[in-house]
C-alpha cells in the first residue's frame, strides 16, 4: 500500500490507462497476493511475474506468453523456465520431462537452490531449467488449486477480499483480516505440490535476456559499460 503513489506515477509515465491497483495492506508473500488478484479477475487469465526482473527481448517474451495461452485454455498451470547458462546456485530449478515435438515440457518437480555439485549434476543430466517465478494461469484454476493445497490461505484471502474498499483506481482489502493470512510463496503453497496431482504444470522455455538482478554482478551484466568496463 505504501508504494501506491510510486506505482501510479510509473503507470502514468508508461501511459497506461484505466489500471486498477490492488493494494496489499502489508506483506504476505506471493500466494495471498495472487489469490487476491484471482478473486479480482474472475475468469481472466493472469500473467504473474515479479516486478524487479529484467527482460531485454520483449518480443521473445511475448512469443513465450502466446505459446502458453493455449495450454492455459486447456486448464494447465504454466511456468516459464530459463535455459541455464551455468551451474548457478542462486536460483531454484525446474525438473522437466521434455517432449521434443512440443513447445512445452511437463514439470516433474521444483527443486530448491542447490549446492554447486548438485547444480553441475543438473546441467549434466539435462531437463533442468532456472525457475524465474513467472506463471500464466486461469484465475479460476489457481483458486481451485489453492483451496486444495492451502485452504487456510484461500479462506483468509476470501475474507479480506469480501470487505474490500474501492476508491478511484485503488482496491484495498480489509487490513485486519489481511494481516491474519499466512505468509507463503506461490511455490511452497501450491506449485511444488502440483506435479502428479489434478493440477499439473507445463513449462514453456524462455530465452528473452532474463535476469533477476539478484546481485550487483547481475546489475553490472545488464548495464552499458565504458571502455574500462565501468557501468
Amino acid at each position: 500500500e505504501r508504494h501506491a503513489d510510486l506505482v501510479q506515477a510509473q503507470l502514468d509515465d508508461a501511459d497506461v490507462k484505466q489500471a486498477l491497483l490492488l493494494l496489499e495492506p502489508c506483506a504476505r508473500n506471493t500466494a495471498p497476493a495472487i489469490a487476491l488478484a484471482a478473486l479480482c479477475s474472475g475468469q481472466s487469465t493472469l500473467l504473474v511475474m515479479p516486478s524487479d526482473h529484467v527482460i531485454s527481448d520483449v518480443d521473445a517474451f511475448h512469443a513465450a506468453i502466446q505459446s502458453a495461452l493455449p495450454l492455459v485454455d486447456d486448464g494447465w498451470l504454466v511456468t516459464f523456465g530459463i535455459e541455464p547458462e551455468g551451474p548457478e546456485t542462486g536460483y531454484g530449478y525446474i525438473k522437466t520431462r521434455i517432449d521434443p515435438e512440443a513447445a512445452s515440457a511437463s514439470v516433474e518437480r521444483f527443486v530448491e537452490k542447490p549446492k554447486l555439485e548438485t547444480a553441475e549434476r543438473y546441467l549434466q543430466e539435462g531437463g533442468y531449467y532456472w525457475n524465474a517465478g513467472m506463471f500464466v494461469l486461469k484465475a479460476s484454476v489457481w483458486l481451485k488449486a489453492q483451496k486444495v493445497f492451502r485452504p487456510d490461505i484461500a479462506s483468509a484471502s476470501e475474507a479480506a477480499w469480501a470487505v474490500r474498499k474501492v476508491d478511484a483506481a485503488f482496491i484495498r482489502p480489509d487490513k485486519q483480516l489481511f494481516e491474519k493470512i499466512p505468509s507463503e510463496s506461490i511455490d511452497y503453497a501450491v506449485m511444488e505440490k502440483c506435479p502428479g496431482s489434478e493440477f499439473s504444470i507445463k513449462m514453456v522455455p524462455l530465452d528473452a535476456g532474463w535476469s533477476d538482478l539478484g546481485a550487483w554482478d547481475a546489475v553490472w551484466n545488464v548495464l552499458r559499460k565504458d571502455q574500462n568496463g565501468n557501468a
